[in-house]
């Protein structure tokens, strides 16, 4: 038997139910009659708070990149050191699947783009931060991050694909993000004279 919820508590099961099947099966796991059936509500009932399996998803999109940009704020307020704020950030865009929603997002022109202004004030404040002491200031720290942010998020898309045929072990890719982020504070941070 269902359990009768207010609309905003339906809704609020439902993303929940959605980010933990898109996190054990990615986007395919965006099935709207299983995360009903994972949120216990009726098929009609998702599609009455959603409208359709696009409006959820686009729900969802947004209710991800509000959980990411409030770790990024809470990594930047931490006052952490460059290398570990990289890392960071590295972790908050390749987790939980959120790089492939990200993809999506801007890949699929029908998606929301309501939340790039959030993005871009985000990564502006993150570049500001970071750029405080970094040889070539704002310039340098735009690469820098463009560089984090492109190898979290490909690492994510491509999954354990792109590792297997590199020859990287699982040890291997948990550590890519430490190796990469010593690499950045050796030669930007703390470049040899």
């Amino acid at each position: 038997m269902r359990k009768r919820r207010s609309p905003e508590e339906a809704k609020s099961a439902v993303l929940a139910a959605a980010q933990s099947r898109l996190t054990r099966f990615g986007l395919d796991g965006l099935n709207i009659a299983m995360v009903a059936s994972d949120a216990g509500i009726s098929h009609g009932t998702l599609l009455h708070h959603f409208g359709s399996a696009e409006g959820m998803r686009h729900s969802l999109i947004r209710r991800m990149t509000q959980d990411m940009l409030e770790e990024i704020v809470t990594a930047l307020q931490d006052d952490l050191p460059p290398g570990q704020l990289l890392q960071r950030l590295f972790h908050s865009l390749s987790g939980d699947n959120r790089a492939k929603l990200i993809a999506w997002r801007y890949l699929d022109p029908g998606a929301p783009q309501t939340l790039a202004s959030d993005h871009a004030e985000l990564f502006s404040e993150l570049i500001r931060i970071y750029a405080e002491g970094l040889p070539g200031g704002e310039a340098q720290a735009r690469k820098v991050v463009m560089l984090v942010t492109s190898a979290a998020v490909g690492a994510a898309v491509a999954g354990d694909m792109l590792p297997r045929y590199i020859g990287m072990q699982e040890s291997d890719l948990d550590a890519f993000p430490v190796w990469l982020c010593e690499l950045i504070e050796r030669n930007v941070v703390t470049p040899d004279p």
